[in-house]
């Protein structure tokens, strides 16, 4: 059983909440967590009891930590943008150089054009060598 940080009520362990106050476990600074007894926020542990007291998480501490994870995810955005630039730009060199050596159309035969036949062959593309 632990007290609420807030209002000293007692909390059930499995609670995410306290039911009197609303207010989320471990966070505030007026009361021990393990006996309840009153504390101040400039406390590092409990006067009566002796437990190390749990910091509460303040305002600015949840926003460093929101922004930290938005940063994580445009990272992650942006990191996927810059492999599909890279893939596509794979992509146009490769349809340069096939655009030099070959032909697209419907009716060659794809075995003569060495690797990428098979795989435009796949695409639906029949490729065949300029004479």
């Amino acid at each position: 059983m632990m007290y609420c940080r807030t209002c000293g009520n007692k909390i059930h362990d499995n609670a995410e909440i306290c039911v009197k106050c609303g207010v989320k476990k471990n966070v505030g600074t007026d009361y021990c967590q393990v006996c309840g007894a009153s504390t101040t926020g400039s406390m590092i542990t409990c006067e009566r009891c002796g437990a190390r007291l749990m910091k509460a998480m303040s305002l600015i501490d949840m926003k460093k930590k929101a922004v930290s994870k938005s940063k994580k995810t445009l990272g992650t955005v942006l990191l996927v943008i810059g492999i599909l630039l890279l893939i596509a730009m794979v992509g146009n060199v490769v349809a340069d150089f096939m655009s030099r050596y070959s032909s697209f159309d419907n009716l060659g035969n794809a075995g003569r054009c060495g690797v990428f036949g098979a795989f435009f062959t796949g695409l639906g593309f029949r490729l065949r060598k300029e004479q």
